[in-house]
């Protein structure tokens, strides 16, 4: 559901970055999950890009995406498939900062693999414990709240408003009248 993921993409490139390719990583595994024919097909498809990336030539951290590294792990969790030999080193090079940081959120994901809106939460919870809390903009299940409240208050405000315009305003025709 493209509105639901755009309503829970965060505001900061960085974690929207990595949003991005963790969703992708859970689209890319439950069809991984379900079909060994697929599962191939997306390994070689993966392999592929992290060549193109040039993921295989990693020697460090600043030489490896961050995003890349979460997303492989991701996958990693949700379908217990290593990452490509042509990953593993940007992988690797991120794999234990990622476990510190986020290892007890990677391990819930599973759970909803299937549920869009409980992954992105999730997602989002992951991308607070790797310190990105501030990228993430407005929590959209706290801004429909607030919408609601707000629009109940609103709601509420014009019903009282009304009454009193009304009383103004036969006032001042009555006023104007005289």
């Amino acid at each position: 559901d493209e509105g639901m993921h755009q309503s829970y993409m965060p505001m900061g490139q960085a974690a929207r970055g990595i949003y991005e390719a963790v969703e992708q990583a859970r689209v890319e595994s439950i069809g991984a999950n379900a079909m060994k024919g697929v599962a191939k097909n997306l390994d070689a498809a993966l392999n592929a890009r992290a060549l193109q990336k040039g993921l295989h030539r990693v020697r460090g951290r600043d030489d490896a995406p961050l995003a890349e590294a979460v997303a492989m792990m991701v996958r990693e969790r949700l379908t217990g498939r290593e990452p490509p030999e042509s990953a593993r080193a940007a992988t690797d090079v991120w794999r234990s900062y990622i476990e510190d940081k986020a290892g007890k959120s990677l391990d819930t994901l599973f759970d909803s693999i299937r549920d869009q809106q409980a992954f992105a939460k999730l997602t989002r919870k992951m991308l607070t414990d790797l310190g990105m809390g501030e990228e993430l903009g407005e929590d959209p299940d706290d801004s429909s709240e607030d919408r609601s409240d707000n629009q109940e208050s609103n709601e509420s405000a014009n019903e009282q408003g009304q009454g009193e315009d009304s009383t103004d305003t036969q006032g001042s025709t009555t006023e104007e009248a005289e």
